[in-house]
């Protein structure tokens, strides 16, 4: 069976009101409250040196409360090759975040952190150029406007890490 709800306009959400479903207006003059961003190309790193990944990222304002996540899917050029993801961002009263990296199929190292540009990277992966999923989630507020992005490094220099086309990242303004 398929529902029709007619025409919403953008900055509209369905909301459930007694036995009814009407569209209502997000708060914040229409504005949506979720912002996604997706990948389109691989992005490389040989370095050790955090780099953003041009494409993960969101203009965040200041004085606002946002959480995020971000589906990073990545590859290592060598088993023995880890990967150093981490966050950067406007200053900010509250940043948090966790980083959940697997290292293999059963096996993952998990930060959590409490300022940009900070983490750890993974000392190895159990197979080499093969798609692996890692999770960023976090929540900030920032002071000044300014840009929310992942970034990533390799562990070892010289050996290739690549972030895959197709990470994706969810921003919600919770305002």
């Amino acid at each position: 069976h398929r529902l029709s709800f007619g025409n919403i306009p953008d900055g509209y959400f369905l909301k459930r009101q007694g036995n009814e479903i009407i569209g209502e207006q997000v708060s914040g003059g229409g504005t949506s409250f979720i912002q996604k961003v997706r990948l389109t190309e691989d992005r490389v790193n040989t370095t050790t040196t955090l780099q953003d990944v041009t494409g993960l990222s969101f203009n965040l304002e200041a004085g606002k409360v946002y959480g995020y996540m971000f589906f990073v899917v990545f590859q290592t050029a060598a088993t023995t090759t880890g990967i150093f993801l981490s966050m950067n961002g406007p200053s900010s009263s509250i940043t948090v975040f966790n980083i959940r990296t697997p290292t293999s199929a059963t096996a993952f190292t998990f930060s959590n952190r409490r300022a940009w540009n900070t983490g750890a990277a993974t000392a190895s992966i159990d197979t080499a150029n093969a798609p692996t999923l890692a999770m960023i989630e976090g929540l900030c507020i920032p002071t000044a406007s300014g840009l929310l992005v992942v970034r990533f490094a390799s562990e070892v220099a010289g050996s290739e890490v690549r972030i895959k086309a197709g990470s994706s990242g969810v921003l919600y303004d919770f305002s």
